[in-house]
Order: C-alpha cells, then sequence, then structure tokens
C-alpha cells in the first residue's frame, strides 16, 4: 500500500464514522457474548485499526482487505 492511501486510512481512525462503529461493534459484542477460542473476521479491514481492536474479544481474527 502506497504510502499515502495508508496515512489517509489511518486518519480515518478519528472520524465520527468510525468512532460510531467501534462504539456498535463493542456494543453488539457485550449483547452477543463472546467465549473463550472464538474467531473474528475483519472483511475489509483497511490497515488494520479494527483487527487490533477485535483482538480484545478473540482468541484469533483474521483480516483481509479486497
Amino acid at each position: 500500500m502506497e504510502e499515502k492511501a495508508f496515512q489517509y486510512l489511518k486518519s480515518i481512525e478519528n472520524s465520527w464514522w468510525h468512532r460510531g462503529r467501534m462504539s456498535a461493534i463493542r456494543a453488539g459484542i457485550r449483547t452477543v457474548g463472546v467465549g473463550e477460542g472464538n474467531v473474528a473476521l475483519d472483511a475489509g479491514a483497511g490497515y488494520g485499526a479494527m483487527a487490533n481492536f477485535l483482538t480484545e474479544y478473540s482468541a484469533s481474527v483474521d483480516a483481509f482487505e479486497p
């Protein structure tokens, strides 16, 4: 990935949309619950912020960016 594209994706982490998405996912995880050994999938991972977040709740995270 080009550095300019990477920096743009990273800057999105501070946007209202990204923070709202993280909050909604966190609430969903609390509602559903997680068990030991869970695996998460981050489809459309961008630079990986969500994958890093999901490691708090999952044994492993598979991430890809098409």
